[in-house]
């Protein structure tokens, strides 16, 4: 298979009024498509998809006296004219595709963005982004080698699905900024900052139970070891594949195809406000992670207990101001209770109080998180108030001159504002968090 290669022009074409000067007259350089690519959009044919541009693409050429100069195609097909204003001067060029005004060359190399999410344009069209680079020794013929290889994922079954996700389990950067040297004898490529996951959405495809449905994401080339595929269909379930033990070769300009299987849903995708169910545990999400198969939820219930405790020793390693659950396990190894602190969840729960950063996130979402509260039958959250209308973390923020120990606490009127401190006999708010 080729690599597909489409992107809708985003740059309208500029023109100028008035007498031309010689600079600005129109120039064409003529560009093909490399007959080793096998990976692009266009109709299938015996020996894969054809390679081919649509009218509107646009590349850049570096170059003798010209840097990131765009060229646009009125054409359609592998071999093709692009056309600009002024003419490239006799000497050697670097082009590549698609155009975009950040991309810069430097040292012989360029430097390519690949996204951390490829859009689905429609059926017209395999993928939307597959970056090319060509060499030109004569600034007038540019033949185009593909930077990345397709990795095909092929489903049956009866959802719609809307994203896919791939992610790289060695930690193999996938998207990112690459690194193309270009020459006369060929493109090298190396990515060396970036992440292992990249999402092609934009979807809406139904699936067949009988016919096999395609989905195409342009990675960089590599043996990935260890690969896994999050599918996300339009009711958010979601369904995992990963093989932790398995090689995927992926080459330039090569497809590589995983088996076909049928889509069943296994996992769930969640937003913030939804309700998260999982036996005992229940709570509203209040915080997730970039694919929405891991957070945190806030409890329906809430708690009244003490802001501060004397002089006690059961807080003094409190300290974290990120992680709850070591605020939590600092507690149970001190020797605190139930009686001797508020509302502490067991040892063996998996609720906690909020270390203060977790709070300040929790108070930011607060006001959209009461509907699904109510909606639930767990309490709403206070909003307004004074500091008697709090909720207190876990965190250890003060000890002042009379060593009455205090705890950080948010006012959720006031969400980022700093810790503040009440004396050791205010009862404020306490709401517990877990992890899913």
């Amino acid at each position: 298979m080729a690599l597909m290669t489409s992107l809708l022009c985003f740059f309208g074409a500029c023109s100028e009024t008035g007498v031309e000067s010689d600079a600005q007259s129109p120039y064409t350089i003529h560009a093909t498509i490399d007959n080793a690519s096998r990976t692009t959009l266009g109709e299938a044919t015996d020996n894969g998809y054809k390679t081919s541009w649509v009218a509107g693409d646009m590349i850049g050429v570096y170059g003798a006296g010209v840097s990131n100069k765009m060229f646009t195609t009125s054409q359609s097909g592998s071999s093709v004219d692009f056309s600009g204003t002024g003419a490239l001067a006799a000497g050697a060029y670097v082009a590549y595709y698609p155009y975009m005004a950040t991309t810069q060359f430097a040292e012989g190399k360029l430097s390519i963005e690949l996204p951390t999410e490829q859009l689905y344009p429609g059926a017209d069209y395999l993928l939307e982004y597959a970056p090319m680079a060509a060499y030109s020794k004569d600034g007038k013929n540019f033949s185009f080698k593909n930077l990345c290889g397709l990795v095909r994922l092929q489903l049956l079954g009866s959802a719609t699905i809307e994203k896919i996700t791939f992610e790289a389990l060695d930690g193999d950067f996938v998207s990112g900024t690459m690194q193309a040297e270009v020459s006369e004898s060929g493109v090298v490529t190396t990515l060396s900052e970036g992440a292992s996951t990249v999402a092609l959405t934009g979807l809406s495809a139904a699936l067949s139970p009988r016919r096999v449905t395609s989905f195409y994401l342009a990675v960089p080339e590599g043996d990935y070891k260890g690969i896994k595929f999050v599918i996300q269909d339009a009711e958010r379930n979601t369904m995992t594949l990963q093989a932790s033990d398995f090689t995927l070769s992926v080459r330039r300009s090569v497809m590589s195809s995983i088996a076909a299987v049928t889509y069943a849903a296994n996992g769930r995708v969640y937003e913030v406000g939804d309700l998260y169910e999982n036996g005992t545990v229940k709570g509203i999400v209040y915080e997730v992670d970039a694919t929405g198969q891991h957070g945190k939820i806030v409890s329906l219930d809430e708690y009244q207990g003490y802001y501060g405790y004397g002089t006690s020793n059961y807080l003094d390693n409190c300290t974290s101001y990120t992680d709850g659950l070591y605020n939590k396990a600092q507690l149970w190894a001190s020797g605190a209770t139930y009686s001797s602190y508020y509302p502490m969840p067991h040892r063996s729960s998996v609720w906690y109080i909020p270390a203060l950063d977790e709070l300040h996130v929790l108070a930011r979402v607060a006001p959209q998180l009461n509907t699904a509260m109510v909606a639930n039958g767990g309490v709403q959250f206070t909003l307004t108030g004074d500091w008697d209308s709090g909720y207190t973390s876990s965190t250890l923020t003060s000890l002042p001159t009379s060593s009455t120990k205090m705890m950080g606490a948010v006012l959720f009127e006031k969400p980022d504002t700093g810790a503040n401190y009440a004396v050791t006999s205010a009862q404020i708010r306490c709401r517990t968090i877990t992890t899913f």
